[in-house]
Parts: C-alpha cells; structure tokens; sequence
C-alpha cells in the first residue's frame, strides 16, 4: 500500500518562494532560459560561426519563446486573435492561388 505524500512545512515554504519569484520577475527567468538555450551556440562558435549561427537562432526562438510562453501565458491569449486572423489570410490565398492554378489561370502555383 501507498501512502499519501504529504509536504513538510519547510518544502511548502520553499515552494511558495519559488512561485512568488517566478511571479515577479518573470523577464528575468526568460533571460535565464534563453542564455541556457543559447550556450551550445556559443560552444561550437570556433569550430564553425554557420553551425554556431544556426543553433543560436533555433534555440533562443525555441527556448526563448517556449519561457515566454510557459512564463507569460496572458501573452498567447492577447496574441491568438491576431495569429488566428493571420492564419486565415493565408489560407484565402493560397486556396485562390490553387484555384487559379487548376483552372489554368496562370497562378503562382504550379502542379
């Protein structure tokens, strides 16, 4: 049989500064996962700047950007309206755009 965990009041405190901390200063949390993500681009620096450039443009867009989410959450709810109406743009066009091309109206795309 399993016993219920239960947390000592000394965990509880520890927890409940870890959480106010990540609640006030949640910038500074993204810079830490971002410099973390990044430091693999700066160890290959010398062996080659293009293998270098490309890990430091992924992994500060994804260990950056997935803190920023994880951290700011009222961030992607603020920002989904206008990804949505962006999405469905696109969408339009290219739907036009393979219209055009079926019907053989010369269209950008080509089957």
């Amino acid at each position: 049989m399993c016993k219920s965990r239960r947390r000592s009041p000394r965990a509880t405190g520890y927890w409940s500064q870890a959480l106010d901390v990540r609640r006030k200063y949640p910038g500074l949390l993204v810079a830490l996962a971002t410099s973390f993500s990044v430091l693999p681009a700066l160890l290959h620096f010398r062996e080659s700047r293009l293998t270098a450039a490309r890990l430091l443009a992924r992994n500060s867009i994804i260990g950056g950007g997935a803190a920023a989410v994880l951290l700011y959450p009222e961030l992607v709810f603020r920002t989904a309206p206008y990804v949505s109406r962006g999405v469905n743009k696109a969408n339009e066009v290219v739907a036009s755009m393979q219209a055009k091309a079926t019907r053989g109206g010369g269209g950008a795309v080509a089957e």
